[in-house]
């Protein structure tokens, strides 16, 4: 009895293994070669109705679209990955895919980025985009890209806007009116010297935090794209806009290098077209929308919107500024004075 128990357990062994064997031999060819699917993460520090997240939205779609399903994209709207230069830090280093922010924020790898956060250094969009076609500013992204470990996506034509606007706790009538101004800034050293100079009291603190600073009265105003006061609902706790073209703004789809290069040439143009699709959505969508949500905050919540600040004054100031930070050595020689040439 204990030998046949033996013999059984040895045939049904054989029977296990050989079984097993024939299933493997029998399966699909290319089974265990099959393509697996990519998922990358995607940040930003806008609210899912803002023109940025819509537009990273819709990069998601064609991606996926693109790609068969294979590379899929999830966007992570409102600071969810964490501030602005966490999430820029997290894509450097990989932890993070793709980022979707202000292109003032690269500044850190060349000097001459230093100018978008310069006020008034542009006379308006059309010289800011002679600008972006100029040698000074493929030069600067030729050096942000060698040192910062990213690749950008899109061809810088997510252009914000269509003008910038301060949003304050009380009425701004003239350049005088700035004087000792708590204005909310990002750590943009260029940003806050223009503050200073312009006589207010630039004040770092996270774009999510902006409407609990204005509603305690730690920051009285801010600055910002038109397109975003409305869904960041800064006016239900700061009444009073103001035109105040600084600059444009071009935003850019920053992505880790490393993570980019893993992918399929055909997945990475995939990436690279829907990116720029993407950005001229955006671009649409802001444009659109702009005084539709002046009005939505005039009506819904209250607010004013006055056009009259000087602002020819304002750039005259900016330019003795821009005169001392070239000669500090903060602005590099040069660029400035090419700039002004461009256009005229």
């Amino acid at each position: 009895m204990k030998n046949a128990l033996c013999t059984f357990a040895l045939v049904l062994l054989a029977l296990v293994l050989t079984g097993g064997y024939v299933m493997a031999a029998g399966a699909p060819e290319g089974t265990a070669q099959e393509e697996r699917t990519v998922t990358l993460k995607l940040g930003t520090s806008y609210p899912p109705a803002a023109p940025e997240t819509r537009g990273c939205e819709l990069f998601a779609e064609l991606v996926q679209e693109g790609t068969g399903g294979k590379v899929l994209v999830e966007v992570f709207p409102s600071e969810q990955l964490g501030s602005a230069k966490a999430q820029l830090e997290a894509t450097m280093l990989g932890n993070q895919d793709l980022y979707l922010e202000g292109s003032v924020w690269y500044e850190r790898w060349s000097e001459t980025l230093r100018f978008l956060g310069v006020s008034f250094a542009f006379r308006d969009r059309e010289h800011f985009r002679l600008w972006t076609q100029s040698d000074d500013w493929k030069q600067a992204w030729t050096k942000v890209i060698a040192d910062s470990g990213l690749v950008f996506l899109d061809h810088g034509n997510w252009e914000r806007g269509p003008y910038r606007v301060l949003v304050s706790t009380k009425p701004l009538r003239t350049l005088d009116d700035l004087k000792d101004l708590r204005v909310r800034v990002w750590p943009a050293d260029a940003y806050k010297r223009s503050w200073e100079a312009l006589g207010a009291r630039p004040t770092e603190m996270a774009w999510t935090d902006v409407y609990l600073g204005l509603r305690l009265g730690t920051v009285e105003a801010a600055a910002g794209p038109v397109s975003l006061v409305y869904p960041m609902k800064f006016t239900e706790v700061a009444k009073h806009i103001i035109y105040w073209p600084e600059f444009p703004q071009v935003v850019r789809m920053a992505m880790n290098k490393k993570k980019f290069d893993t992918l399929k040439p055909e997945y990475q143009q995939v990436l690279i077209d829907a990116a720029n699709k993407a950005g001229q959505f955006f671009t649409e969508i802001s444009e659109s929308q702009a005084d539709l949500d002046i009005q939505k905050c005039i009506d819904e919540h209250g607010a004013e919107y006055y056009k009259g600040m000087d602002l020819a004054l304002a750039a005259q100031r900016m330019t003795g500024a821009i005169r001392k930070l070239e000669a500090e050595g903060f602005l590099p020689a040069g660029v400035y004075d090419r700039m002004q040439a461009l256009g005229r």
